[in-house]
């Protein structure tokens, strides 16, 4: 595939930064399609908390993975990226421009350099390690976590309970 890094265009920042009203100027100036990188906006039960452009501005150009989700249903970088990977291919197919707009920067990230791959935990793994945690507390745990590996321990904050 050729390189096309070119035509997208990525627009982050800080919460009420004008990120949105950016993108939607360059959108209909350049053929564009506002393709959103903000991780609660990806959800529609949440509109006006989390400051989605409003059905009005949606009109005006195309807007992509805005109100996708239920509330009820996960999400995370990996998620997110596939799915706007398959949008901006849509956009570069059709000839027009992907507008990236957002603050979540991991998104960002992650959407640009990937991640690490993750093994698979097994989902009794998972279930011991949560109750284990729940039992002992984040402190104790965490202390269980140094002992046995020092070096992850000191990147990950005692009260991270993910």
């Amino acid at each position: 595939m050729p390189d096309t890094t070119d035509k997208i265009k990525v627009i982050a920042g800080p919460t009420a930064s004008g990120k949105s009203s950016y993108a939607l100027g360059l959108a209909q100036n350049n053929n564009g399609v506002v393709i959103n990188a903000d991780s609660m906006q990806l959800y529609k039960d949440l509109p006006m908390l989390t400051a989605q452009p409003t059905l009005e501005e949606r009109a005006l150009t195309p807007h992509k993975l805005y109100s996708v989700l239920d509330a009820s249903q996960p999400s995370d970088a990996m998620r997110w990226a596939e799915m706007a990977k398959k949008e901006i291919q849509e956009c570069l197919d059709q000839g027009k421009t992907p507008i990236i707009t957002g603050g979540t920067g991991f998104y960002l990230k992650v959407l640009m350099e990937g991640l690490s791959p993750m093994p698979d935990v097994p989902e009794e793994t998972r279930a011991f390690a949560t109750k284990l945690q729940d039992t002992m507390g984040n402190p104790a745990f965490h202390a269980l976590l140094a002992a046995k590996d020092p070096e992850s321990a000191q990147k990950i904050d005692p009260y991270n309970t993910q």
